[in-house]
């Protein structure tokens, strides 16, 4: 009789020590001409229009993960990267998301399968926007 009182009790207390733990994060790719880093209006436009989409969630954000790639064909392919990235970051930071952490990467994009045109390419940074716990 007390195992089955104490599976009850820890059952009932651990739903909210994991309830954040496997919060889903909202991304969203902003894609680059080849050879640059310039985000497009219309790049601009539809990645504040997701931000607004998200609404109340990016109010309250643990954190931001944007990663800059850039195509092994590219000139200087790590440079482009490392400028995507920060260009990204800018122009979220200009439409005032905020989070307590923020990762900002490069890399040079390496496909997973060669010639398939359901491959993303590698000419874009992708953005991700962490929801924070809804208990803090």
């Amino acid at each position: 009789m007390n195992r089955i009182i104490a599976s009850i009790f820890l059952i009932a207390c651990a739903p909210p020590a994991f309830a954040c733990s496997s919060q889903p994060g909202e991304t969203r790719d902003i894609n680059f001409a080849f050879n640059s880093s310039a985000i497009s209006n219309a790049e601009m436009l539809a990645l504040a229009n997701w931000i607004i989409d998200m609404g109340d969630a990016r109010s309250t954000l643990e954190g931001i993960s944007v990663v800059g790639l850039a195509d092994a064909r590219e000139q200087y392919p790590q440079r482009i990267a490392e400028d995507r990235a920060r260009n990204a970051k800018d122009v979220l930071d200009t439409l005032g998301v905020r989070s307590a952490t923020a990762s900002v990467v490069a890399h040079v994009y390496k496909p997973a399968t060669e010639a398939n045109k359901y491959e993303p390419t590698g000419t874009r940074a992708e953005v991700t926007l962490i929801p924070a716990c809804t208990d803090k």
